[in-house]
């Protein structure tokens, strides 16, 4: 049921829906990973990857030498980019759009407790499930 082609993948990272949902891969309608991509490393890895699948981010790329320069601050890795609110407002025009045009109908995301306490995981699936709550999707985690 979930890989009918009415199902979207949204993860924190870009590589989350490998860990998390491989199995589901083949008949999704699309990924949103919330992001930010690293570099261009996987930027242009992921379309040999997942071959005309969709795919988008909700918050912006940034470069190798952004992400080093700040990997060791907390704040910026999980409280800033990742606040609640932000994302929720980021996330809600996406999911109406794939529901209105694409006959999106359910959406997996990580578990409340971010697999392994994340707390980038933990913030999308808060917000995934609010988002689709208030629009009327399903929301599923693994």
């Amino acid at each position: 049921m979930l890989n009918d082609g009415n199902t979207m993948m949204v993860y924190a990272h870009c590589d989350d829906e490998l860990l998390w949902s491989q199995p589901l891969l083949a008949g999704v309608h699309s990924i949103l990973w919330a992001g930010p991509a690293i570099g261009t490393t996987r930027e242009h890895r992921m379309p040999q990857i997942y071959q005309g699948l969709p795919v988008g981010q909700l918050y912006p790329s940034v470069t190798d030498q952004q992400w080093i320069s700040e990997a060791n601050n907390q704040c910026y890795r999980d409280l800033e980019t990742y606040n609640l609110e932000k994302t929720k407002a980021l996330l809600r025009p996406l999911l109406c759009k794939a529901r209105r045009r694409h006959g999106v109908r359910r959406v997996v995301t990580h578990n409340p407790w971010g697999e392994y306490g994340h707390p980038n995981h933990r913030t999308l699936c808060q917000a995934v499930r609010e988002v689709c709550a208030a629009i009327g999707i399903d929301a599923w985690a693994n």
